[in-house]
C-alpha cells in the first residue's frame, strides 16, 4: 500500500513539474507574440499616420487645381464675350 501511494505521489510531482514548465515556454511565447504585435500595431499607426498627411496634401493639391481651372474658365468667357464668328 506505501509503495503505491509512493509511486502516486511520485507520479503526480513529475505531472505537475511537467505542467509547469509546459507553462513557462507558454508564457514566454506569449510574450513574444504581444512584443511582435505591439511592434505591428505601431507600423501600422506611422502608416496611418502617413496615408493622412498625404491625403491632406493631395486635399490641397485638388483644391489648387480647382481654384485654377476656375481663374482659367473665367478667363475664356471674357474672351468669349470678345469673339465674333
Amino acid at each position: 500500500m506505501k509503495k503505491v501511494l509512493i509511486a502516486a505521489a511520485a507520479t503526480s510531482l513529475f505531472a505537475l513539474a511537467g505542467c509547469s514548465n509546459g507553462y513557462d515556454t507558454t508564457v514566454g511565447e506569449l510574450q513574444n507574440e504581444v512584443n511582435s504585435l505591439s511592434k505591428q500595431v505601431a507600423q501600422l499607426k506611422n502608416m496611418t499616420a502617413q496615408s493622412e498627411m498625404t491625403s491632406d496634401v493631395a486635399a490641397a493639391a485638388a483644391l489648387s487645381a480647382q481654384e485654377e481651372a476656375e481663374r482659367a474658365n473665367q478667363r475664356l468667357d471674357g474672351m468669349s464675350g470678345s469673339w465674333n464668328k
